[in-house]
């Protein structure tokens, strides 16, 4: 039996939703002045593009993240 999970209205299967967890640990851990929200919404929005690898998740948010970042001193 396959575990399915949903989060904001989509839904992923198991090996995504553990590559979403992995990402947003990570992320939370290197950027803890970032909102949690706004980490995981990112994460379920590129999930829900279709990006299933973790590693690939978390490149993804870091570099939007420093992006905004460089965006707003300007």
């Amino acid at each position: 039996m396959t575990a399915i999970h949903a989060f904001n209205n989509a839904v992923f299967d198991a090996s995504t939703t553990k590559a979403m967890g992995h990402a947003f640990d990570y992320l939370c851990g290197v950027k803890p002045k970032v909102s949690r929200e706004l980490i995981a919404n990112r994460i379920i929005q590129l999930a829900k593009a279709g990006e299933r690898d973790a590693i690939r998740l978390s490149i993804k948010v870091m570099d939007e993240l420093s992006q905004a970042r460089a965006d707003r001193q300007w």
